[in-house]
């Protein structure tokens, strides 16, 4: 739940068929709210989905790492090549 405007804070009071929330402090404010339905449908709560093909996000961060030093590595071999300072990669 997103409160879009200023009150004493809520807390939300949940029911089998709905909600309430409730402003603290006894307040009475009718501040606009956004919220987000979070469900599994009947008959299907132990169902997955499969697995996506390709590489994990952690897997993409460290091929990218490893890619990053080795070009950073060649860049410097590079100018060194050509005598210049190491310190001119950055």
């Amino acid at each position: 739940m997103q409160l879009n405007g200023e009150c004493n804070g809520v807390y939300v009071e949940k029911w089998t068929d709905g909600f309430d929330v409730i402003e603290l402090d006894k307040g009475t404010n009718n501040v606009p709210f956004d919220y987000r339905v979070v469900a599994k449908r009947k008959g299907y709560e132990n169902y997955r989905f499969e697995k996506m093909g390709g590489l994990t996000p952690e897997e993409m961060e460290a091929k990218q790492a490893v890619y990053s030093e080795k070009t950073e590595k060649e860049l410097k071999d590079l100018l060194q090549y050509q005598g210049k300072e190491i310190d001119e990669v950055k």
